[in-house]
């Protein structure tokens, strides 16, 4: 489920948003568990394993844009 708008397009993006030199992957996804949202999960990478560090519901079934500013 990619963005409808902006820098970013992919349903997977890499990209350092803490400023520690290191990509996470940011997943924008549907949830389908009770009704269709929009959902945003952070992944990192910590000695090689990947873990979830937030998982955002939004209150609808589309994101339009994804940036990131610092």
């Amino acid at each position: 489920m990619p963005s409808l708008s902006g820098s970013y397009k992919s349903s997977i993006i890499q990209k350092d948003i803490d400023g520690d030199e290191k990509d996470e992957a940011v997943v924008l996804y549907l949830s389908e568990k009770v009704k269709k949202t929009a959902r945003i999960i952070v992944l990192k990478e910590t000695d090689g394993k990947w873990a979830s560090v937030c998982d955002i519901e939004g209150n609808g079934s589309d994101i339009d844009m994804m940036d990131f500013y610092d």
